[in-house]
């Protein structure tokens, strides 16, 4: 009988870190809708969502690499206490993501990480590599679309010229035949 209500506080613990991470993830799909926002604006709002979807968001902070550009949660800190993930953008690492504590943690799955949040910061890297890709094609499609009024270029230009921005190894391809 003492054994069901630690069972119980077991099944609570687990059920509300699935909450954390199902907020997170619906707050970070928010802040990617905005249109008119920049990219550092997006990312500089996801870097500060990240954390309350982790085990001990009090001592967690965030860092997306993307270039030469970094952003950081407030509070960050880089520790040995680290998860990271490749943000891949058409198959190429474009930039990193990377959890980290700030404060040692008790030991869990992955060093102070729960296997679930692995997998959150790895479905937060895929959607940011989605979400940079998009804004290229948009960029792309903006700067052809523009270019198309001032001279009228052929339809294959315009598709040749997003192609080179969207897809380089392609557009070589594509160029010498």
């Amino acid at each position: 009988m003492t054994d069901s209500p630690k069972k119980m506080d077991e099944l609570i613990r687990f059920f509300r870190e699935r909450e954390k991470e199902l907020e997170c993830i619906y707050r970070i799909e928010e802040i990617l809708k905005a249109p008119h926002e920049t990219v550092a604006e997006i990312f500089g709002a996801i870097v500060e969502a990240i954390p309350p979807g982790w085990q001990y968001p009090e001592v967690c902070a965030a860092r997306i690499s993307m270039g030469t550009d970094v952003y950081t949660s407030s509070g960050f800190a880089e520790t040995p206490w680290v998860q990271k993930a490749d943000i891949t953008v058409q198959g190429k690492t474009a930039g990193e993501r990377g959890g980290y504590y700030t404060k040692e943690r008790p030991l869990a799955d992955d060093g102070p990480f729960l296997t679930h949040e692995a997998r959150l910061l790895k479905a937060i890297a895929d959607r940011l590599g989605g979400f940079v890709l998009h804004r290229r094609i948009e960029e792309a499609a903006g700067a052809a679309e523009l270019k198309e009024e001032g001279e009228r270029e052929g339809a294959w230009e315009v598709i040749l010229d997003l192609l080179r921005q969207t897809d380089p190894s392609l557009f070589a391809t594509v160029s010498e035949k």
